[in-house]
């Protein structure tokens, strides 16, 4: 098998201006599943001789090649997007505003960020990235992301949510990042049991709805098949119960990590 996955192709004005833009390419990258030299390209891209262009075939091998990094603002956004209330019926992320707790990854460098609500405050947080304190933040939900301002900076930033991870962007740049992510009041309702949500694994083509709403199945029973990249994928139950909605329909497009059925555990 060829281990390319794919080529990115930048150009600029200069060289400069080429090399930023295709960091940012590499940054906004997200391949799940699979190890990737991503992060060892943007070390490549980032080191003063590559972006002098004074380097032999040899160079790889002496250099010492700087980590991907990645902005606090960035780290941050993606936090509070998942501890900001929403709007009654949105869909994506939670509504509880106790705070969150998040892991995230990007091209294998992980950071912990934590973000509580600061005491009597309606728009203050307070953030650790790493155990390391940030100070307070004031973030405010917007339509498409979310609002912060901090030491006097307001920068804007649009979040989507899969179900693997998050997309955060400025604007001009954007990080995608893998998430581990444990928001305090929706972890503690899955522990309590209740519903199973089956969710597509990837974009893809409904290709068999096989449960109607009311019906009793068992655990590991096959509910949808979703047809994606050229293969069927049958999409179990974990749990034995009643389907309490079904979400798709043959024929549907559906995204990645979209909510296809609901099944009650326990309810036979």
């Amino acid at each position: 098998y060829d281990p390319l996955l794919g080529k990115v192709i930048a150009h600029g004005a200069d060289r400069g201006q080429a090399l930023e833009r295709a960091v940012a390419a590499l940054e906004g990258l997200a391949i799940a599943g699979l190890r990737t030299n991503a992060a060892q390209l943007i070390g490549v891209l980032r080191s003063a001789e590559f972006g002098a262009g004074g380097v032999d075939i040899n160079w790889l091998e002496r250099a010492d090649l700087p980590q991907p990094d990645a902005p606090a603002q960035a780290l941050l956004a993606a936090a509070l997007d998942a501890a900001l209330p929403r709007a009654e019926g949105a869909v994506g992320g939670w509504r509880s505003s106790g705070g969150a707790n998040a892991r995230l990854s990007l091209q294998g460098r992980e950071y912990d960020v934590a973000v509580d609500r600061a005491v009597g405050s309606q728009t203050g947080w307070r953030a650790r990235i790493d155990g390391d304190e940030i100070g307070l933040i004031a973030a405010r939900r917007r339509a498409d992301g979310v609002e912060l301002t901090a030491d006097g900076r307001r920068d804007v930033w649009t979040v989507r949510r899969s179900a693997r991870g998050v997309r955060v962007s400025d604007g001009q740049r954007s990080w995608a990042f893998t998430t581990g992510e444990r928001d305090r009041t929706a972890a503690g309702r899955r522990r309590g049991g209740g519903a199973n949500a089956i969710h597509a694994p990837m974009p893809g083509t409904i290709a068999a709805v096989l449960v109607a709403e009311g019906d009793i199945v068992e655990a590991g029973q096959t509910l949808v098949v979703l047809e994606a990249m050229k293969m069927e994928h049958l999409l179990p139950t974990p749990a034995a119960g009643r389907v309490a909605a079904v979400r798709c329909a043959q024929g549907a497009t559906v995204e990645e990590g979209e909510l296809l059925i609901e099944v009650v555990a326990g309810e036979t």
